[in-house]
């Protein structure tokens, strides 16, 4: 019987098709370089690539999904990823709940069996955290993304132009209001003043 096969379609990328219950490289959008929260250690044998089973430690996220990853899968934590934990936190696994990490994609790391292939490797400094962004000043509502542009952008954007964060939808309403401001403040051209520019031509 042949394999049953379905067409692929879109633009998103073909990492999503690699089909794996680990973090690895194709976790990760070019460029990407992600942060989430260690949620629990384990350790234990897991079955890898190929079905070849060792035990490792695996760390648990409390993420589902971020950006630039998608689905946060878990992490099987090598000897590199080892050591850059406890440069950041410390030994042992205490320590470790609840800090964040960063992951970036290591385009070298030596392969089982020779040459290089693409990695996950862990920041050796902590992530910085995004300050929180603050809710419309005019309707209260959380600032969403909107125009292709992030939440943080369009607070920033808004205070700028407004002096106050705001929602895309309430900035607009601003723009409305301030443009017919200025249509109102125009002064009204009497039947004097045509018929005296009338005169002078």
């Amino acid at each position: 019987m042949a394999d049953k096969l379905e067409r692929v379609i879109g633009t998103d990328s073909l990492k999503k098709y690699f089909d794996s219950p680990y973090m690895g490289a194709y976790s990760i959008s070019d460029s990407a370089e992600p942060i989430v929260t260690i949620a629990e250690v384990q350790y234990g044998k897991i079955t890898l690539d190929g079905g070849r089973k060792e035990e490792h430690i695996i760390l648990q996220f409390r993420e589902h999904n971020v950006s630039g990853m998608g689905e946060v899968k878990p992490l099987v934590l090598n000897a590199t990823n080892q050591k850059a934990l406890e440069k950041l936190y410390g030994k042992g696994a205490d320590p470790l709940i609840g800090k964040k990490i960063q992951f970036y994609i290591d385009p070298a790391v030596k392969a089982i069996g020779g040459g290089t292939t693409e990695g996950v490797r862990i920041r050796p400094f902590k992530p910085k955290e995004a300050e929180p962004i603050p809710p419309c000043t005019d309707c209260g509502k959380e600032i969403q993304p909107a125009m292709g542009k992030t939440a943080a952008w369009m607070a920033a954007y808004t205070t700028k132009h407004y002096s106050v964060p705001l929602c895309a939808e309430c900035a607009q309403k601003r723009k409305d209001a301030q443009t017919q401001a200025a249509e109102e403040a125009k002064p009204l051209e009497t039947e004097d003043d045509s018929d005296a520019r009338s005169t002078d031509e």
